[in-house]
């Protein structure tokens, strides 16, 4: 009995555990590629307009990260522009912004390739899919509002079908839906599936 019962919890937390094997590293942890940081020490990039809405700190961290080579793929352009979206909320005294955005993963809309993504929370509580991939202008911080209203849907038109989400201001990952926690094979399956790729 006592080894069914450790037969079943080995099983239950190999399936638990598979949102965050489904991670990728460089979301987990806040390392690896260049971020641009220094930038931020810049006075320009103080005492930004109290209107800024998360929109705008998100496209005004975007043009940061954009306008640097940053190097690698959606994983590490998702991962520097989360950070320099809470360096900059952060020196700007908002705290209010700081759980508005998380990380969302999933495959593509039409395709089955895997996508890395950010998501923010409007003021109406709507969450919004954000491309931290693509061309995005050199914006000075004068010009941010405008251009988030005029290039609102470039930025956030739906491109992933969800199924794995951090927690706001987190790095804790959750599935969306039952359906990852009964993929076969669990966590074990999903390490043994990425080191066949490679």
């Amino acid at each position: 009995m006592k080894i069914a019962k450790g037969i079943i919890s080995l099983a239950l937390i190999n399936q638990l555990l598979l949102p965050i094997f489904c991670m990728p590293i460089p979301l987990i942890m806040k390392v690896l590629g260049k971020i641009p940081t220094t930038e931020l020490t810049s006075k320009k990039y103080y005492n930004l307009p109290k209107e800024y809405a998360t929109i705008d700190y998100l496209n005004l961290a975007s043009s940061i990260v954009n306008n640097n080579e940053i190097e690698g793929d959606c994983k590490y352009h998702s991962n520097a522009t989360y950070e320099i979206y809470h360096k900059l909320v952060e020196q700007n005294g908002r705290k209010d912004l700081k759980d508005k955005i998380n990380f969302i993963l999933g495959d593509v809309i039409g395709d089955q390739m895997g996508h890395a993504m950010l998501e923010y929370t409007d003021k109406n509580g709507t969450r919004i899919q954000y491309e931290t991939m693509g061309d995005m202008p050199k914006l000075e911080p004068a010009q941010v509002i405008e251009y988030s209203k005029s290039h609102l849907k470039d930025k956030t038109e739906e491109e992933i079908v969800v199924s794995i989400r951090t927690l706001p201001n987190s790095r804790i990952a959750y599935p969306t839906s039952l359906e990852l926690l009964t993929y076969p094979g669990g966590a074990i399956r999903s390490m043994f599936d990425d080191m066949s790729k490679k």
